[in-house]
């Protein structure tokens, strides 16, 4: 029995072997099996070794996304990099006019950081389209998401999510705070409205999908807000704090599920922001910024591994009932990754003030830090940007590459070579849009 159990075995391994030899490629297939079992799991630890490097102010400063004065890089602007050290900047209208403007300035900052020695820079943007859209002159107008299902369908919302890609990416903005991802149960909703694509919660996820899939295709990292899902609300979080009182099933059934496809198979170039609402079903006390039980959802319901990035913390909601420093060290223990304060120097500064305290006061440490830290950096990884100081840069990009699947080759050309300025407006954007149906 044993001498016939080998001769099986062994007829069984020369058919295998015999299949293998007629496979295209094997040997392309078998290292790309083994680089994604053995190594690229590697990349996460290496970006962690290297925050670990970092001192202090400069860990800190990679949980931090501020806003910046003026439409020009200032001596001012300058010293605010070199002080907070920041993951990146976002862009209001006070910074933008022309694209030729908007792109000098989005170089100069990320030169700037470059001869500070500091990652590459997250350049964060609101361009959803309607009235939130930060890029008005000599730029394509986008309608508000909310007219999008009645005038087109997925593939003209992809379109769409692809002509704004390609805009940003043509004047150096790389982070579209983008799509709203809200379903619209409360119509009178102030802060959302005609933001929101739908009230069905299936049809928020079809077409933001699409979207978020036309602005990856174009090299732009997408954010999908707000968490845990602020539809409902009959505040605005620019001004107060609101609270929805509706009950799991409610979130079950009509907030989580664009989260859930948009953000549950981990795919590169998402983030997720996270709302000033409270929603007693999850924390009676704290607003979902602020609250662990939110980020564990995201976490461990939604599935989402990626960047989690505060609202601003300078909105009425947060500064009426909190000071910068307390919100910031909250959020960050809570499980936020990235801090977002948009305006006021003090107000940064305390934040960063206050996580520094915490490391010293050992409520934070270095590694809890880290951790948020590796997934900043592995955005930041995904667009390209540079990280000086990080061990074999090049291994670090393929192997990301590889764990989603995507041609390094082709990810290359895709967030080196940018549209030209001349698409910004451009002719042929808005024949896609009337292609789509958008307009006539």
């Amino acid at each position: 029995m044993t001498r016939w159990l080998i001769i099986i075995f062994v007829v069984i391994a020369l058919a295998v072997g015999t299949v293998l030899a007629t496979l295209p490629n094997r040997r392309a297939l078998l290292s790309s099996t083994m680089e994604l079992t053995e190594e690229a799991f590697d990349v996460p630890n290496a970006l962690r070794d290297y925050l670990l490097t970092l001192s202090d102010e400069e860990l800190v400063g990679q949980l931090l996304v501020i806003g910046i004065d003026g439409k020009s890089l200032t001596d001012d602007t300058i010293e605010r990099l070199a002080e907070l050290r920041p993951a990146g900047v976002i862009l209001f209208g006070r910074n933008v006019s022309t694209a030729e403007q908007i792109l000098r300035l989005t170089t100069a900052l990320q030169n700037s950081a470059a001869e500070q020695e500091l990652p590459g820079l997250l350049v964060a943007i609101d361009q959803e389209g309607g009235r939130v859209a930060r890029l008005k002159r000599g730029f394509t107008t986008i309608p508000p998401m909310g007219e999008l299902p009645g005038k087109t369908n997925p593939a003209g919302a992809r379109s769409i999510g692809e002509i704004i890609g390609r805009e940003l990416a043509a004047v150096g903005c790389n982070w579209n705070l983008a799509p709203v991802v809200d379903v619209l149960t409360n119509p009178s909703n102030p802060g959302i409205g005609d933001r929101s694509l739908s009230g069905d919660p299936n049809v928020v996820a079809e077409y933001a999908t699409a979207i978020a899939e036309g602005m990856n295709t174009a090299g732009i990292a997408i954010c999908a807000k707000h968490f845990p899902g602020k539809g409902e609300a009959a505040l605005d979080a620019h001004y107060d704090l609101p609270t929805i009182s509706v009950d799991r099933e409610h979130l079950e059934e009509y907030e989580w599920p664009p989260f859930r496809i948009l953000l549950g198979e981990n795919q590169p170039r998402r983030g997720a922001m996270v709302s000033h609402v409270v929603i007693p079903t999850l924390d009676d006390e704290l607003p979902a910024t602020l609250s662990p039980a939110a980020y564990a959802v995201l976490r461990s319901e939604i599935g989402f591994d990626g960047v989690a990035v505060t609202d601003d913390l300078e909105m009425g909601a947060i500064i009426k009932n909190y000071g910068l420093g307390e919100a910031g060290r909250m959020a960050i223990t809570a499980g936020a990754d990235i801090l977002l304060i948009c305006h006021q120097l003090d107000r940064m500064t305390a934040a960063r003030d206050a996580l520094l305290l915490a490391l010293a006061e050992e409520t934070l440490s270095r590694e809890e830090l880290a951790r948020h830290g590796v997934r900043v950096l592995l955005l930041k990884l995904s667009l390209g940007l540079p990280i000086p100081g990080l061990a074999d840069y090049d291994h670090a990009f393929e192997q990301f590459c590889a764990y989603h699947s995507l041609d390094p080759t082709e990810q290359r050309s895709l967030l080196t070579e940018k549209p030209p300025l001349s698409v910004c407006g451009s002719a042929e954007h808005s024949a896609l849009l009337r292609e789509a149906g958008v307009i006539r």
